[in-house]
């Protein structure tokens, strides 16, 4: 904001002083002018040759944009990217240009795509947080649950007391879903047969509290499926 506000500032001064130049030209001399604001008189005869023209926006900053730009895209090349984008929505600005060859730049395509409104926008992270807190309300209690495994000898002050007391070296941690409650357990071995009875442990002590659990679904962190079906109760 501040180097916006300097900028503004620069602009302003420096039209003063070329509307002063440009009185001092008029009321004088070209060559009075330039010498009195240390210039040359092509500097001079420019500025004031713009003032009597255009008046006051005469001795304005203009816009530096190229008049003509040889390279961009013809509206028919546009409508050829906007096709194929629609034809292929997953697709980026280089596969667009490997398969079917059409003209333009990689950043060139890439205007054209983001320009017709064919890019997605990512979500924020609070617009992430809130899609989940709103799938987790819909959520029944204990209708979907993860199952992950930490190898415990990665953690450098457990290792000696595992080999030396021998004990577990994995840790089972089960995760419900819609209310984020954790249960843990530990095994020598990291498999399926573990995972599940780890499952029927969680069951049976949900069921001993009078909790329904009809129909759970598990799954592991190596994206093995577990379907527990208890009695209702």
């Amino acid at each position: 904001m501040q180097y916006y506000h300097l900028i503004k500032d620069m602009s302003k001064i420096k039209f003063n002083l070329r509307l002063q130049m440009v009185v001092k030209a008029q009321n004088t001399s070209i060559s009075e002018a330039a010498r009195f604001y240390g210039t040359t008189r092509v500097t001079v005869r420019k500025w004031l040759k713009r003032y009597k023209k255009y008046g006051l926006d005469g001795i304005r900053d203009l816009k530096r944009a190229p008049k003509h730009i040889p390279h961009k895209l013809k509206p028919e090349d546009e409508a050829r990217i906007i096709e194929l984008r629609q034809k292929h929505p997953s697709w980026g600005p280089l596969r667009l240009l490997e398969r079917y060859h059409i003209k333009g730049s990689n950043g060139s395509v890439n205007r054209v795509i983001k320009q017709n409104g064919l890019i997605k926008p990512k979500k924020r992270r609070w617009r992430k947080r809130k899609d989940l807190s709103e799938l987790k309300k819909k959520m029944l209690f204990f209708e979907n649950s993860q199952i992950d495994t930490k190898d415990l000898s990665d953690i450098y002050q457990y290792w000696p007391y595992m080999k030396r007391l021998g004990l577990p070296r994995y840790e089972y941690t089960l995760r419900e879903l819609s209310t984020g409650a954790t249960f843990y357990a530990y095994a020598n071995e990291n498999n399926s047969t573990y995972a599940s009875l780890f499952a029927k442990y969680v069951i049976e002590h949900l069921a001993s509290y009078g909790i329904n659990t009809l129909r759970t679904s598990w799954q592991t962190d190596n994206a093995w499926n577990l379907l527990v079906q208890s009695e209702k109760r």
